[in-house]
Protein backbone atom coordinates (compact mmCIF):
# COMPACT_ATOMS: atom_id res chain seq x y z
CA UNK A 1 0.00 0.00 0.00
CA UNK A 2 1.53 3.55 -1.28
CA UNK A 3 2.20 6.23 1.68
CA UNK A 4 0.27 8.43 1.71
CA UNK A 5 1.69 12.26 2.36
CA UNK A 6 -0.78 15.10 4.16
CA UNK A 7 -0.20 18.32 2.95
CA UNK A 8 0.73 21.25 5.10
CA UNK A 9 -0.80 24.36 5.31
CA UNK A 10 2.29 26.51 4.74
CA UNK A 11 0.54 29.35 6.39
CA UNK A 12 1.18 27.47 9.79
CA UNK A 13 4.58 27.21 9.26
CA UNK A 14 5.22 31.23 10.52
CA UNK A 15 3.38 32.25 13.61
CA UNK A 16 3.70 35.21 16.48
CA UNK A 17 3.14 35.21 20.34
CA UNK A 18 3.63 38.09 22.60
CA UNK A 19 5.77 36.67 25.27
CA UNK A 20 8.40 34.41 22.52
CA UNK A 21 10.97 37.51 20.94
CA UNK A 22 8.59 40.23 21.42
CA UNK A 23 6.70 39.00 19.00
CA UNK A 24 8.75 38.73 16.37
CA UNK A 25 7.56 36.11 13.83
CA UNK A 26 8.91 32.87 14.42
CA UNK A 27 9.19 29.61 12.92
CA UNK A 28 6.16 27.68 14.26
CA UNK A 29 7.11 25.39 16.98
CA UNK A 30 10.66 26.50 17.60
CA UNK A 31 12.00 29.15 18.87
CA UNK A 32 13.71 30.78 15.96
CA UNK A 33 13.27 33.84 14.39
CA UNK A 34 11.76 34.81 10.63
CA UNK A 35 15.01 37.57 11.69
CA UNK A 36 17.40 35.15 12.28
CA UNK A 37 16.79 33.11 8.95
CA UNK A 38 17.11 36.23 7.53
CA UNK A 39 20.33 37.58 8.63
CA UNK A 40 22.08 34.29 7.68
CA UNK A 41 20.41 34.59 4.24
CA UNK A 42 21.97 37.70 4.27
CA UNK A 43 24.87 36.65 4.76
CA UNK A 44 25.32 34.74 2.17
CA UNK A 45 24.09 31.26 3.47
CA UNK A 46 22.09 29.06 1.48
CA UNK A 47 19.10 27.39 3.26
CA UNK A 48 21.18 24.38 3.42
CA UNK A 49 23.49 25.16 5.13
CA UNK A 50 21.15 27.52 7.52
CA UNK A 51 19.63 23.64 8.37
CA UNK A 52 23.18 22.69 9.04
CA UNK A 53 23.33 25.50 11.71
CA UNK A 54 20.50 25.39 12.61
CA UNK A 55 19.68 21.34 12.85
CA UNK A 56 16.53 21.10 13.95
CA UNK A 57 15.00 23.09 11.28
CA UNK A 58 13.42 21.42 8.03
CA UNK A 59 14.31 22.80 4.50
CA UNK A 60 10.93 23.38 4.57
CA UNK A 61 10.74 25.88 7.94
CA UNK A 62 13.38 27.93 6.58
CA UNK A 63 12.16 28.07 3.19
CA UNK A 64 8.78 29.66 4.60
CA UNK A 65 10.93 31.90 6.77
CA UNK A 66 12.62 32.86 3.56
CA UNK A 67 9.10 33.29 1.72
CA UNK A 68 7.69 35.22 4.96
CA UNK A 69 10.92 37.73 4.91
CA UNK A 70 10.77 38.39 1.06
CA UNK A 71 7.07 38.85 1.63
CA UNK A 72 7.15 41.23 4.62
CA UNK A 73 10.81 42.35 4.00
CA UNK A 74 9.99 46.15 5.50
CA UNK A 75 8.82 44.38 8.38
CA UNK A 76 11.65 41.91 8.75
CA UNK A 77 14.17 44.69 8.11
CA UNK A 78 12.56 47.15 10.77
CA UNK A 79 13.06 43.97 13.43
CA UNK A 80 16.41 43.58 12.59
CA UNK A 81 17.68 47.20 12.96
CA UNK A 82 16.13 47.49 16.22
CA UNK A 83 17.23 44.41 17.62
CA UNK A 84 20.79 45.69 16.03
CA UNK A 85 20.23 49.02 18.25
CA UNK A 86 19.61 46.85 21.50
CA UNK A 87 22.21 44.93 21.02
CA UNK A 88 24.29 48.14 20.58
CA UNK A 89 22.68 49.45 23.67
CA UNK A 90 23.30 46.12 25.79
CA UNK A 91 26.71 46.08 24.39
CA UNK A 92 27.52 49.64 25.71
CA UNK A 93 27.00 48.23 29.27
CA UNK A 94 27.64 44.72 28.88
CA UNK A 95 31.48 44.24 30.51
CA UNK A 96 32.39 40.70 31.36
CA UNK A 97 35.60 38.77 31.53
CA UNK A 98 36.54 36.57 28.93
CA UNK A 99 36.87 34.34 32.12
CA UNK A 100 33.83 34.23 33.23
CA UNK A 101 31.28 31.56 32.45
CA UNK A 102 28.36 31.86 31.07
CA UNK A 103 25.18 29.23 31.03
CA UNK A 104 23.50 27.37 28.35
CA UNK A 105 20.97 30.28 28.06
CA UNK A 106 23.38 33.11 27.76
CA UNK A 107 25.82 30.97 25.55
CA UNK A 108 22.98 30.77 22.76
CA UNK A 109 21.94 34.49 23.12
CA UNK A 110 25.71 35.17 23.27
CA UNK A 111 25.79 33.25 19.71
CA UNK A 112 22.41 33.59 18.31
CA UNK A 113 21.41 30.06 18.28
CA UNK A 114 18.73 27.68 20.05
CA UNK A 115 19.89 26.52 23.54
CA UNK A 116 19.30 23.23 21.67
CA UNK A 117 22.00 24.01 19.42
CA UNK A 118 24.68 24.91 22.19
CA UNK A 119 23.99 21.34 23.39
CA UNK A 120 24.68 19.61 20.55
CA UNK A 121 28.22 21.18 20.34
CA UNK A 122 28.79 20.85 24.09
CA UNK A 123 28.05 17.10 23.09
CA UNK A 124 29.81 17.07 20.13
CA UNK A 125 33.12 18.09 21.72
CA UNK A 126 32.93 21.39 19.85
CA UNK A 127 32.44 24.01 22.87
CA UNK A 128 34.55 23.48 26.21
CA UNK A 129 32.50 22.97 29.25
CA UNK A 130 32.76 22.34 32.56
CA UNK A 131 29.85 20.74 35.29
CA UNK A 132 28.64 23.14 38.39
CA UNK A 133 26.50 21.03 39.58
CA UNK A 134 23.94 19.82 37.50
CA UNK A 135 24.30 22.42 34.35
CA UNK A 136 26.69 22.51 31.58
CA UNK A 137 29.00 26.65 31.84
CA UNK A 138 30.99 27.34 29.30
CA UNK A 139 33.80 29.77 29.43
CA UNK A 140 33.22 33.22 27.32
CA UNK A 141 37.19 32.44 25.84
CA UNK A 142 35.44 28.50 24.63
CA UNK A 143 32.60 30.62 22.78
CA UNK A 144 34.65 33.68 21.29
CA UNK A 145 36.92 31.06 19.95
CA UNK A 146 33.95 29.04 18.34
CA UNK A 147 32.34 31.95 16.93
CA UNK A 148 35.77 33.20 15.27
CA UNK A 149 36.23 29.87 14.11
CA UNK A 150 32.96 29.72 12.59
CA UNK A 151 33.41 32.74 11.12
CA UNK A 152 36.62 31.79 9.37
CA UNK A 153 34.56 28.57 7.95
CA UNK A 154 31.95 30.93 6.68
CA UNK A 155 34.01 33.25 5.28
CA UNK A 156 36.02 30.26 3.24
CA UNK A 157 32.75 28.85 1.93
CA UNK A 158 31.94 32.17 0.45
CA UNK A 159 34.84 32.29 -1.23
CA UNK A 160 34.89 29.12 -2.54
CA UNK A 161 31.28 29.93 -3.78
CA UNK A 162 32.33 33.35 -5.31
CA UNK A 163 35.43 31.34 -6.88
CA UNK A 164 32.87 29.09 -8.06
CA UNK A 165 30.14 31.61 -9.39
CA UNK A 166 33.27 33.54 -11.50
CA UNK A 167 34.24 30.12 -12.87
CA UNK A 168 31.10 28.96 -14.02
CA UNK A 169 30.58 32.29 -15.67
CA UNK A 170 33.60 32.21 -17.36
CA UNK A 171 32.43 29.03 -18.45
CA UNK A 172 29.73 30.40 -19.52
CA UNK A 173 31.07 32.50 -21.72
CA UNK A 174 32.94 30.11 -23.59
CA UNK A 175 30.11 28.02 -24.32
CA UNK A 176 27.68 31.02 -25.30
CA UNK A 177 30.56 32.69 -27.24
Amino acid sequence: MPAVSVAIDIGTLITTHPEIHNGSPIIAGTGVTVRRIALDYKMGLTPEEITQEIPHLTLSQVYAALAFYHTNKDMIEADIAAQEVEAERLDAVSLVSVESDMTIKEAALFLNVSEIFINKLLLEGAINYVMVGSERRICLADLMAYKKQRTVKRREILRELAQFSQEEELNDKRVYS
